[in-house]
């Protein structure tokens, strides 16, 4: 079948990256920041202290952390130095897409949302603990460490644990782990303000699959560990404490490949969907690229 321009366009940009300009500060100021995932690049010029950043949540820089084609495609910015992709304002709240000097495609960018300058009752920013990937869906990354980081059996391709080191560099202190009870806790408090940001799809009609759906959707992931079974049960106390205190939310985890005997697991306790990190799709580049995970 062919594949959607956009499509093709979106692992372009993500390739390539996209050039820092000083608009890009500008933008960031009103849209969802560059979080602490620790997937995103930092720009020389946030190092050298030119970017501008918000203390009462949590540090974050005033960077997008995506932005979204008019069809709705999202796609994570990655800002490289020398990057063929720049973002320009064209006037009129028009922004576009430009490859070195020709139009490519005009871009949108998602509000702010209020709750990331809210914290929880012990003082942590809500931002250190969720972090929103577009309009309605939420991510909580826990624990925020892997154990084949340092050795050398890491993923090649990993920035998990050196984009958290570099996190930390930057001033941006977020807990190396984070309770299940914490985390509902936060959900508690954006949950209201979340459910009318996915209220337009609702009414939209568009389908997810989900009965009853809010459109109020997180995701957990982390760090892993030796032992996949564990890595994916792990989970399952946070899956049971939000089904209990905010059972509005539709729940996912992101982990290595599993047994279906753990996938019962979480699904019993609550799992509305699992994403497993399969990596790499041909089995010999797999030994090549992450060496711990296929011993």
């Amino acid at each position: 079948p062919e594949v959607p321009r956009n499509i093709i366009l979106k692992l372009d940009v993500m390739n390539w990256g996209i050039k820092y300009t000083p608009l890009l500060n500008w933008i960031g100021k009103w849209t969802l920041p560059a979080g602490t995932m620790g997937y995103e690049t930092h720009p020389e010029e946030l190092k050298r202290g030119e970017v501008s950043r918000n203390e009462e949540e949590g540090g974050l820089f005033d960077l997008p952390s995506f932005l979204k084609f008019k069809d709705g495609l999202t796609i994570m910015m990655l800002i490289k130095k020398d990057a063929p992709y720049e973002i320009r304002y064209e006037g009129d709240g028009v922004y576009m897409l430009y490859w070195n000097e020709m139009a490519v495609e005009e871009v949108v960018f998602v509000p702010r949302p209020q709750w990331l300058s809210q914290k929880t009752q012990d003082g942590t920013p809500l931002g250190l603990i969720l972090s929103p990937m577009g309009d309605t869906h939420l991510v909580t990354l826990t624990p925020n460490y892997c154990v084949y980081a340092s050795t050398d059996e890491i993923c090649w391709f990993c920035p998990l644990t050196v984009g958290q080191q570099e996190l930390k560099k930057l001033g941006i202190s977020k807990p190396m782990t984070v309770t299940p009870e914490k985390v509902a806790e936060a959900l508690s408090l954006v949950r209201e303000e979340q459910y009318a940001r996915g209220k337009k799809y609702l009414d939209q009609g568009i389908p997810c699959g989900q009965s009853g759906c809010r459109c109020l959707s997180w995701l957990i992931t982390g760090g892993s560990i030796y032992d996949q079974e564990k890595e994916a049960e792990r989970y399952i106390p946070y899956i049971e404490t939000v089904r209990q205190v905010v059972p509005e939310y539709n729940t996912y985890v992101e982990t290595q490949a599993c047994s279906p005997q753990s996938v019962e697991k979480l699904a019993q306790a609550g799992l509305h969907g699992i994403n497993f990190n399969i990596e790499v799709w041909d089995k010999k580049m797999f030994y090549q690229a992450c060496p711990g995970k296929a011993r």
